[in-house]
């Protein structure tokens, strides 16, 4: 996880490696949730908690990326986005 300033505020990236044995329908339930709380708000206070209602807007979005290794370690790294026009 890394994170680098932009504009007033931070930027928090991360790597999400899941594993087992899930059907294609298990993996897309589970990045529809990751999904849903990156489109939710989160509140303020002692106890922050995800809120799809109220709090501050978390503004995330998940980007394409695909890794090639031959280890548990990536070698290569590429990151897909749109294209410039």
């Amino acid at each position: 996880m890394s994170d680098g300033g932009i504009g007033g505020g931070l930027s928090y990236w991360a790597t999400i490696n899941i594993t087992g044995e899930l059907s294609q329908e298990q993996l897309k339930a589970v990045l529809d949730k990751v999904r849903n709380v990156l489109g939710s708000k989160v509140t303020v206070g002692p106890s922050p908690e995800v809120n799809p209602n109220e709090g501050t807007p978390v503004e995330g979005v998940i980007k394409q990326a695909a890794r090639l290794a031959n280890t548990t370690d990536p070698q290569i790294s590429v990151t897909i986005g749109e294209a410039k026009t």
